[in-house]
């Protein structure tokens, strides 16, 4: 027996369509690819799609099939072939743009997610509020009734809607998990590992730690949930050098070490990382220079800006009162000419003399 609200969706849905299908909706197709469609396989499609058919994204083709669309036909989503022929035919309130490597692809119906196949049929039949892909252990996380689980490939709770927020496992399957305002770490059971404690928690590192926070502070624990670094830093950064991680405390940074002290103390406007030879940009009263791991001055701060890194050769460019200088790991100019690289925000490489002039860019 189908639902009021069920039977709302499809009232409105067919007079949403028969509007679009009398060509009453705006007509046109809307291509948001940045590859162009146009032309597969040396084929012109667009002149055989109907005008009020919009085309959503595009999967390029594999072994198993030519590329395909999804598409839109008034407000339902389906998908077409490079031809524009209708492969899966339009149902869906929402659709995930491709199929993953068992052929599963979310759908939305009614507001409700599940998965379909190839050929459109339902696999999982939608009854989450939202559905997240599988993992390669074949969990999928699953919302319902703003609960958060797992499901199975067949639909099945493998781990029954119980948290507020769920986040993915990890390679060591430690899966981080909000219930009653607390975050702790759950493993494929379901079970605590690591019992809800934090106001927040990031992911665990290489190095097996992860950042935590309670009462706004940061710190740092290991896999088992003990406390490597007690929460002192407003900002962490999770990145170890020689077991110091990158810290902020009252807008100023510095380096905390595993026991919780500092062991170069927060007084820099800005740090960056050590390089294998142990030099840290730094910069205090807005002047930049170096720091070694003890946190002494190796280059007092002098420099307006420091491009880049040292090189191997031991040379680094440095900007001072708008005039580009070479120096060495002493702080002394020398005297070569070397262009220099910098990578601006737009992703656009940069190459310039030692004249600040464009080399290439």
């Amino acid at each position: 027996m189908e639902s009021f609200k069920i039977k709302l969706y499809k009232l409105k849905y067919f007079f949403i369509n028969l509007y679009w299908i009398l060509g009453l909706g705006k007509r046109r197709i809307e291509v948001i690819l940045q590859n162009s469609w146009r032309e597969w396989h040396g084929k012109i499609i667009s002149t055989s799609l109907p005008e009020f058919l919009h085309i959503v994204k595009g999967v390029e083709g594999t072994e198993r099939d030519d590329r395909y669309f999804m598409a839109k036909f008034g407000y339902k989503y389906g998908f077409i072939n490079y031809l524009g022929r209708w492969w899966i035919k339009p149902f869906a309130d929402e659709l995930e743009s491709e199929f993953d490597e068992k052929d599963y692809c979310r759908a939305k119906l009614y507001g409700k997610w599940g998965f379909i196949d190839r050929q459109g049929n339902w696999i999982i039949k939608p009854f989450a509020d939202w559905l997240n892909r599988f993992d390669g252990k074949d969990y999928c996380h699953a919302i319902l009734y703003g609960k958060w689980g797992f499901i199975d490939r067949q639909g099945n709770w493998i781990i029954k809607p119980f948290a507020d927020y769920i986040d993915r496992f990890d390679e060591n399957d430690y899966c981080a998990a909000k219930i009653e305002g607390k975050y702790g770490f759950i493993n494929r059971n379901a079970n605590w590992i690591i019992k809800p404690f934090a106001d927040s928690v990031g992911k665990f590192t290489d190095q097996n730690v992860c950042k935590f926070r309670i009462n706004a502070k940061w710190g740092f624990i290991d896999r088992k949930g003990e406390i490597l670094t007690e929460p002192l830093a407003d900002k962490v950064n999770e990145e170890s050098h020689q077991g110091c991680r990158l810290s902020k405390s009252k807008n100023k940074w510095g380096f905390i070490g595993r026991n919780g002290n500092w062991v170069i103390k927060p007084s820099f406007q800005s740090l960056g990382s050590f390089d294998n030879e142990g030099y840290c940009m730094a910069k205090i009263e807005n002047k930049w220079g170096f720091i070694g791991r003890n946190g002494n001055w190796v280059i007092k701060p002098f420099a307006d800006e420091i491009i880049g890194e040292f090189d191997s050769d031991g040379d680094c460019y440095v900007e001072v009162h708008e005039n580009l200088i070479l120096i060495d790991r002493k702080g002394n100019q020398v005297f070569k000419d070397k262009p220099y690289r910098i990578m601006h925000p737009n992703g656009v490489l940069h190459i310039r003399d030692v004249n600040n002039k464009f080399i290439l860019h």
